[in-house]
């Protein structure tokens, strides 16, 4: 077992009471067996639990796939599947490693794949023969990381076109996309259902559908991007508004002292302003294979500037949440990433939505964090969904907690004792010096 208190050894830029870090009960190995699978539900077992994981009443066809890139992101793939796989629904999932990734989610694909067609990538799997080292030679590390995932885009998203799948999500696993309810009422969209993104899609591409015009809400088209907001730990700060205080019902389903593990209960504030830079999904039932194969893959604009359609920031439907997440979760994140240093200078760049840290604290004494937390409601919806004892063990590893044993494998210095309040310093201290 593995257990572990988060002490408040560093600056938390967070208008509530974080609470501590800490890890539960969370067992280093277990084996499932006997996963099967109907169009209705799957049962999956291991050792000593039995449960059944519910599907959405969607089929695979139906409903999104997604493509995701990733570099050590495991403590952040749980939490992002279940509310994906609730929200919109997603039902196939392609995974890419980057090479330089130290852990693959070989478990947590595992308690998925009865209900999710779950693919896994390493670089041979899409990539030409020698394709990285050949960039390395020309564009060094950062070029070969940024151009790997407009290929791996291009590649996934002509699978999804072979499975005859309607829709694909390209994000990444610190981006949420939800309804905007600053522009979509809970009477017309009911985000407590489990596939409503798919059910209010539909609504709209309704020959008869009459809810939002389509010229300004960009539906029906091959490819549309949204704007994303930065969802942020912010400085207890009088002067500038941002003393909070928060409590979310959602939390107590998973207990408050654990809410830290999960991005969209620990982050219900985001930041003022807005990024220029959205992200999108695709439709593929407007574009053809030729054109597919003929579209220049961008990572914010699925399709490239001929095909992708992002709406006005008050018409849009749909918002992507991006969590900038903890510090130690951004050491963990960036240690093989070649385009950041590991300092906390840099994370606190990101909090403040670049420009330097100057920049960023007197922007957010004029333009302050906001609270926005509609996206929380999910997490009661998707227990009352599944059941208390299947949803539980479907998050039962969201956060860090994901990777412990890898990290406690790297460094023994870190104790699974319950009662050292030091493990999160003897952490971060590690990880800032890889």
């Amino acid at each position: 077992m593995v257990l572990w208190k988060q002490k408040q050894v560093i600056l938390w830029f967070s208008a509530f009471s974080v609470p501590f870090l800490t890890l539960f009960n969370f067992s280093l190995s277990q084996t499932y067996l006997s996963l099967t699978y109907d169009n209705n539900a799957a049962n999956a077992t291991n050792d000593s639990l039995s449960v059944t994981v519910k599907a959405p009443s969607y089929t695979q066809q139906e409903s999104f796939a997604a493509c995701i890139l990733v570099l050590d992101q495991n403590h952040r793939l749980t939490e992002w599947i279940a509310y994906h796989y609730f929200a919109l629904p997603l039902r196939t999932l392609i995974i890419a490693y980057d090479p330089k990734s130290t852990l693959r989610a070989r478990e947590l694909v595992q308690r998925w794949k009865s209900v999710i067609n779950i693919i896994e990538w390493e670089d041979d799997d899409y990539l030409p023969p020698n394709w990285a080292a050949q960039m390395a030679r020309v564009k060094g590390s950062v070029g070969v990381h940024r151009r790997r995932q407009p290929r791996f885009m291009k590649e996934c998203t002509k699978v999804a076109a072979s499975k005859k799948i309607k829709r694909v999500l390209h994000a990444d696993v610190d981006e949420y996309l939800r309804i905007n309810r600053n522009v979509v009422s809970s009477d017309i969209v009911n985000a407590s259902e489990p596939g409503h993104i798919t059910k209010f899609l539909n609504q709209l591409e309704h020959k008869n559908n009459t809810l939002f015009p389509e010229s300004t809400n960009g539906y029906g088209r091959a490819c549309t991007c949204f704007s994303r907001y930065h969802y942020v730990q912010v400085l207890n700060d009088p002067s500038n508004g941002t003393t909070h205080e928060y409590n979310s019902l959602a939390s107590s389903f998973v207990g408050k002292e654990h809410e830290v593990y999960f991005d969209t209960l620990r982050y219900p504030y985001r930041a003022g302003f807005i990024t220029g830079l959205p992200k999108g999904i695709i439709n593929l039932k407007y574009i053809s294979n030729s054109e597919l194969s003929r579209a220049k893959n961008d990572v914010h604009l699925p399709l490239g500037k001929q095909y992708c359609e992002r709406p006005n920031l008050n018409t849009t439907l749909f918002i992507f949440n991006h969590y900038i997440g903890s510090y130690e979760s951004f050491l963990y994140s960036v240690h093989n990433d070649p385009r950041y240093n590991m300092t906390r200078d840099k994370w606190e760049e990101r909090v403040y939505g670049g420009g330097g840290m100057l920049t960023g604290q007197d922007a957010w004494k004029t333009l302050p964090p906001v609270l926005d937390d509609t996206i929380v409601e999910w997490l009661p919806a998707f227990y009352q969904w599944q059941s208390e004892e299947t949803a539980s063990w479907l998050l039962q590893d969201t956060g860090l907690r994901a990777v412990l044993p890898e990290l406690m494998a790297q460094h023994p210095e870190i104790s699974n004792s319950y009662y050292d309040q030091d493990a999160e310093k003897i952490l971060i201290n590690a990880l800032s010096q890889q």
